[in-house]
C-alpha cells in the first residue's frame, strides 16, 4: 500500500517538476553556496517564540535554543524529538503509556502529562485528552522543517497551559522546491517533497512526507521476538497573499505490535490522526501599530489498544485482555494581537485569546465486551478474539470524558531599552479556565551588556498546566480520574551568561524550578491494578546548563551541550547528560557526527543501567547544483540500551535500535 502511495506521489511530482525546473533553474548557483557551515547564523538569527515580535536570539527574554535549516541538514537525526536531545536540559527517550511514543525529560521532570508545549507554525499540537503532543503526533520529519525554536523554561506568559517546562515551535519549509527518495535497513522507505510557487504578493507551498519501516527486532520482551514497525504520513498546504495566510495540515502515524499500555502483544496497535487548519490576517493600522487576527482548528483522533492483563497472571480470564482509547478531541482557538512601537526603545504587545477544547468521542478498543450492558466484562463468554474498535459502545462511551474546557485569556508584554547596555522585558498572561481555575502567569527579564562580547540576564517566569480529561474523568480498567485535581504550577528563576566572539559562542545557565501541585499516578491497590491521579508533588529542582559552539576554520565546527541537575528529578531519570558534535565539509562533501551521553541510572532494586553513549553519523555529497546524496545512520553502533519506565513489569523500555538511510534529493 505504501509503495503504491509513493509511486503516485512521484508521478504527480514529476509532472510538476518539469515546468518548475525551467522556471527556477539553479544550475548557475555555485556549489559552495549550497552547503555552508552554520556558525554565522548564530549572530543574526531572529526568533519570535519568546516575545511575539521578532528579536535577536541574544536579546530574547527567555532561554532559547534554535535549529536552522542548515543546522538540521548537517545533523544525523530524522525527527523533531530526536534533535531535541541537543537542547540543554532536555532528553527524549521512548516511553510507554498509550503507544511506545517519545517521552520528555525536561529539567528534571520525567512525567507523561504534557509539560512541553509543541507548536507547528505557531499552532498548538497538545490536546485535551492526554495533554502531551507525542501521543497524537509521535513523529515529525526533519526533512519538512525550516527551523525549530525552543524555549527552555516557562512560556505560559504567552502560550498559557502546557507551556510549562518549555515550548517547541516547528516552522515548516515554505519556499523550497525539492523531492527526496530514500531506502533504509529493516525494509524502510521514505519519500518527501516540497513545492512552492512565489510571486511578489503570493506564496503557495505544498509539503508531503511518507515513510515506513518494519522496525527493529527485540528478543528480551517476552518468549517471542517482537518488532516495532511504523508508518507515518504528512501532508500540508499553505497560501500567503498580502496580509492573509491560510494553512491546512493532515498527518497520520501507526505503531503496531510493540509495547502499548504496559504489555507487548502481536495484536497491539496504535494509530493517531490529526487534521488542522489556520487562517491569519495581518495589517498595519498605523506606521507604528500592527494588528494580527488568527483562527485555528485542530481535530485529533486516536485508536490504540494494548495488553493490560496477561491471562497467565490472573485466574479469571483465559485470553490476554487488550484495551485502549478510541477518542476524538478538537481545539478551536481565536486570537487577536496588537503590536505597538511606542518609541525607538520600547515596544508593547497586547493580546486576547479564546479557546474551546472538547472531547467529542470516548469509545474504546477492546477484545472483551458485553454487548447487552455495553460494559467491558472480563469473562470468557465475552471474548471477541482480535481487538475491535467501538466508537459508541463500551464503558468510555458513557463516561464524563465527553466534556469541554473553555478558556479566555489576555496577555500584555512590554520591552524597554533603558540605555545601550540595559534592557528590561516584563509581561504576563491571565487565563480563566471555566469550571476549573484561573491563573496569572507573570514573567520578567533583565539584560545587561557587560561589553561587546559578554552579557548577563536575570529571568523570572511562572507557568501552569490544566488537568486533562483522562486525569479528571477516566473510568476505565486502567485509570480512575480525579475531578478535584488542581492545575499544576511552576516558577523559575534563571541567571544566564552569554559570550559571543568571532569564532565561538557560549551560554551558561543556572536555573531553579519551584514545582507545586504536580499530578502523578497513585496506585489504587485493587485487583485490576488500577491507578488514579493526585496533586502530590511539591519540589525544588535546580541545575546548570552549558551550550558551546566553536568554529575551528571555514571547514570545521563543533558543539557541546552539558546539563547537570543539583536535585533528584521527579521520577528517576538522568541527572547528568551531554551531547556533542563535529561537522566538516569541503566544497562538495559534508561529514558530521554527534553523540549523546547519559549517566548511570539506579532505581533502588528495580532498575539499573550503566552510563552509555549513542552515536550518529551523516555523509552528504553534493553531486551538482540540483542533485545530492546522503547517508544517515542513527545509533551508529546499534547500541542496546534501556530506559527506566515504571509502567512496565520489569521497569525497562528498550531504546531505539540502529536506523540507516541512503537517499537522493533533487532540488529545483
Amino acid at each position: 500500500m505504501l509503495k503504491r502511495q509513493i509511486f503516485h506521489f512521484v508521478s504527480i511530482l514529476s509532472a510538476l517538476i518539469v515546468p518548475l525546473s525551467h522556471a527556477q533553474d539553479v544550475e548557475d548557483v555555485p556549489l559552495d553556496s549550497l552547503m555552508e557551515l552554520s556558525f554565522d547564523e548564530l549572530f543574526d538569527v531572529e526568533i519570535s517564540i519568546a516575545s511575539i515580535a521578532p528579536r535577536n536570539i541574544n536579546d530574547a527574554p527567555s532561554t532559547v535554543s534554535v535549529f536552522t535549516r542548515n543546522q538540521i541538514d548537517a545533523l544525523g537525526f530524522q525527527n523533531v524529538h530526536e534533535i531535541l536531545n541537543l537542547v540543554p536540559g532536555f532528553q527524549m527517550a521512548r516511553g510507554d503509556w498509550v503507544g511506545a511514543v517519545p517521552k520528555e525529560h525536561a529539567r528534571g521532570v520525567y512525567l507523561d502529562n504534557g509539560y512541553l508545549l509543541f507548536l507547528i507554525d505557531g499552532q498548538r499540537v497538545n490536546e485535551l485528552s492526554f495533554g502531551k503532543a507525542s501521543v497524537y503526533m509521535p513523529f515529525m520529519a526533519l526533512d519538512l522543517v525550516e527551523r525549530i525554536e525552543v524555549i527552555r523554561g516557562p512560556g505560559s506568559a504567552i502560550y498559557g497551559s502546557n507551556a510549562f517546562m518549555g515550548v517547541v515551535n516547528i516552522i515548516t519549509r515554505k519556499s523550497d522546491n525539492w523531492a527526496q527518495l530514500a531506502i533504509g535497513e529493516n525494509n524502510a522507505t521514505k519519500f518527501n517533497a516540497g513545492i512552492s510557487w512565489q510571486s511578489e504578493e503570493m506564496n503557495i507551498n505544498l509539503l508531503a512526507d511518507i515513510r515506513s519501516s518494519d522496525g527493529n527486532t527485540f528478543n528480551s520482551l517476552s518468549s517471542s521476538a517482537y518488532k516495532d514497525p511504523s508508518e507515518h504520513q504528512f501532508l500540508s498546504a499553505g497560501l500567503q497573499f498580502r496580509g492573509l495566510q491560510a494553512n491546512v495540515r493532515w498527518n497520520r502515524s501507526e505503531l503496531d505490535e510493540f509495547i502499548n499500555l504496559g504489555g507487548v502483544h502481536p495484536d497491539n496497535a496504535h494509530r493517531s490522526e490529526n487534521i488542522a487548519w489556520s487562517l491569519a490576517w495581518q495589517s498595519e493600522l498605523t506606521a507604528k501599530t500592527q494588528l494580527s487576527v488568527k483562527a485555528q482548528y485542530t481535530e485529533h483522533e486516536i485508536e490504540s489498544g494494548g495488553k493490560v492483563l496477561d491471562a497467565d497472571n490472573v485466574d479469571f480470564i483465559d485470553e490476554d485482555f487488550l484495551t485502549g482509547p478510541f477518542w476524538i478531541t478538537d481545539d478551536l482557538e481565536l486570537s487577536l494581537d496588537i503590536t505597538h512601537q511606542i518609541s525607538d526603545v520600547s515596544l508593547l504587545n497586547v493580546g486576547l485569546e479564546s479557546r474551546r477544547a472538547r472531547q467529542t468521542q470516548a469509545g474504546t478498543v477492546t477484545n472483551y465486551l458485553d454487548f447487552d450492558s455495553n460494559l467491558l466484562t472480563l469473562s470468557p463468554e465475552y471474548f471477541l478474539g482480535a481487538p475491535q474498535s467501538f466508537a459508541t459502545q463500551g464503558v468510555n462511551a458513557v463516561s464524563p470524558l465527553i466534556s469541554k474546557q473553555d478558556t479566555r485569556s489576555v496577555y500584555v508584554q512590554y520591552s524597554y531599552q533603558i540605555n545601550e547596555a540595559f534592557d528590561i522585558y516584563i509581561g504576563g498572561r491571565y487565563d480563566d479556565v471555566a469550571d476549573i481555575d484561573s491563573k496569572l502567569s507573570p514573567r520578567a527579564s533583565f539584560k545587561y551588556q557587560l561589553n561587546e562580547q559578554n552579557s548577563i540576564k536575570l529571568q523570572y517566569g511562572a507557568a501552569f498546566r490544566t488537568p486533562v480529561t483522562n486525569e479528571l474523568f477516566s473510568e476505565d480498567l486502567v485509570t480512575i480520574g480525579n475531578p478535584n485535581l488542581k492545575p499544576e504550577e511552576i516558577t523559575t528563576l534563571e541567571l544566564v551568561w552569554q559570550r559571543q566572539a568571532e569564532n565561538n559562542r557560549i551560554e551558561f545557565v543556572l536555573f531553579n524550578n519551584e514545582l507545586d501541585a504536580f499530578v502523578n499516578k497513585v496506585p489504587l491497590n485493587n485487583a485490576l491494578g488500577q491507578s488514579t491521579f493526585q496533586n502530590v508533588i511539591k519540589k525544588s529542582i535546580s541545575g546548570a546548563e552549558l551550550a558551546h559552539k566553536s568554529r575551528f576554520s571555514d571547514e570545521l565546527e563543533w558543539f557541546v551541550n552539558v546539563t547537570s541537575l543539583f536535585d533528584e528529578p521527579i521520577n528517576p531519570s538522568y541527572k547528568r547528560f551531554l551531547s556533542a558534535g563535529l561537522v566538516w565539509q569541503s566544497e562538495l562533501i559534508r561529514i558530521s557526527s554527534e553523540f549523546l551521553w547519559r549517566e548511570e541510572l539506579v532505581v533502588e532494586d528495580v532498575f539499573q543501567h550503566g552510563s552509555y553513549s549513542l552515536w550518529n553519523a551523516k555523509a552528504h555529497y553534493q553531486m551538482s547544483a540540483k542533485w545530492s546524496l546522503a547517508l544517515t545512520v542513527s545509533n551508529l553502533f546499534d547500541k542496546a540500551y534501556w530506559v527506566y519506565e515504571p509502567r512496565l513489569a520489569n521497569n525497562a523500555m528498550p531504546g531505539y535500535g540502529r536506523e540507516t538511510w541512503l537517499g537522493a534529493t533533487y532540488a529545483f
